[in-house]
């Protein structure tokens, strides 16, 4: 998990920005969940976050979910993001539109899975979600 641009400013009228971290899980496989640190202060983070993933298969989905940190609450959801195990076989680097982020789809997530033995080539330009077929 590279980084996140353009997340709205949950924390507003705290006087400060959003405090995002981002969650990656394989849907349906809770204990194959990794979490990015939190980042204070920012809507534009960089996390450049590295985890190890078992083999997935094609019809694994990765869940992405950036939340903004509150200690009085749960959180506030930033955005989603999902990809398909079938189209990360190869590899991916690119954006993701994040869907569900109070801001009719400006916010991204750049996400970079790499794949041993593979090189990976990839255009950097913006993906939707609903462009994946998720």
């Amino acid at each position: 998990i590279e980084r996140a641009s353009d997340l709205r400013n949950a924390d507003w009228m705290l006087g400060g920005s959003s405090d995002p971290y981002c969650i990656c899980e394989v849907r349906g496989q809770p204990h194959m969940r990794f979490r990015t640190p939190t980042i204070q202060d920012n809507l534009n983070p960089e996390w450049n976050y590295k985890f190890v993933l078992p083999k997935l298969h094609p019809e694994d989905v990765l869940e992405f979910t950036v939340m903004d940190e509150d200690f009085h609450n749960a959180g506030d959801l930033l955005g989603k993001a999902s990809l398909r195990g079938e189209d990360i076989a190869a590899g991916f680097r690119n954006e993701l539109t994040l869907r569900n982020d109070g801001q009719n789809g400006t916010a991204t997530l750049s996400v970079w899975v790499r794949v041993p033995g593979v090189d990976l080539d990839v255009d950097r330009s913006t993906v939707s979600s609903s462009s994946l077929n998720l």
